[in-house]
């Protein structure tokens, strides 16, 4: 079991990208969460994931922009978001506490497009300034931060530009695209955010065809998404067989 090749296919299947990425994990649930890993069950720990989601630790991420720069920003042009978007840039590589750009309402029930995609919005006005309707969509891995683009609010009510820019330049961060699937009946934006908000994941159909679902395939009746119970499991697994221990300063380790 101490085959460290398996432990990263089996990573990667619970939607990681590496055994590297499952070690962040835990030292992050360990460390910064409180949460004893060798001594809870899965819910514990999954409870932990859900908060990581919902509330990032603050920690120093690369952040990568699209090659051919953020949606709706134009260099040049939007100098005062450009300046607010360096300001949150800033922050993310310091590693700074951003969770004062998070709504205010931010609940870990309602925001079914970051509970289901993954994909979720920071404001980008500073901490004394008026919240303008312009966000900026972004998805956070462990140690990374991939930012889109700036979109108002009125994109909930209709996310494929925003899945379709997704797909554009960063494909890699869509990889659940099913082959030879059409839809039965083609959902409306509305259609699929009031699914969303009762608890129903949809696949979005691209304006390339494609077919799309989401990376997390959904979420349970519990609230964990099926990768959380996976990352769960599999941590307990290792934790239960000695591959993972603490070290000597009481940390996750191996």
């Amino acid at each position: 079991m101490n085959n460290w090749s398996q432990i990263d296919i089996r990573s990667r299947q619970a939607g990681l990208h590496s055994s590297e990425e499952l070690l962040d994990i835990c030292n992050i649930l360990h460390d910064d969460l409180g949460i004893d890993i060798f001594n809870v069950d899965w819910e514990e720990i999954a409870d932990g994931l859900i908060e990581i989601q919902h509330k990032p630790p603050a920690i120093k991420r690369k952040v990568i922009i699209p090659s051919i720069g953020l949606h709706g920003v134009q260099a040049g042009i939007d100098r005062d978001l450009i300046r607010k978007l360096k300001a949150v840039r800033l922050e993310l590589m310091r590693g700074d506490d951003v969770t004062w750009r998070f709504s205010r309402r931010n609940d870990k029930l309602s925001d079914y497009l970051l509970k289901t995609w993954e994909i979720r919005h920071l404001h980008i006005t500073g901490n004394s300034e008026r919240r303008i309707d312009k966000t900026l969509f972004c998805i956070f891995r462990y140690r990374k931060a991939y930012l889109i683009g700036l979109w108002g609010h009125e994109i909930y009510d209709d996310t494929l530009p925003l899945f379709d820019f997704l797909n554009q330049v960063f494909p890699y961060l869509v990889p659940h695209k099913l082959q030879g699937v059409k839809p039965s009946q083609e959902l409306t934006g509305k259609d699929h955010r009031q699914l969303r908000e009762h608890g129903i994941a949809t696949f979005v159909t691209l304006s390339n065809g494609e077919v799309v679902a989401p990376n997390n395939f959904g979420f349970t009746g519990g609230g964990y998404t099926p990768y959380q119970i996976q990352q769960a499991d599999l941590i307990v697994e290792l934790c239960h067989k000695g591959v993972l221990k603490k070290d000597e300063s009481g940390s996750g380790d191996y």
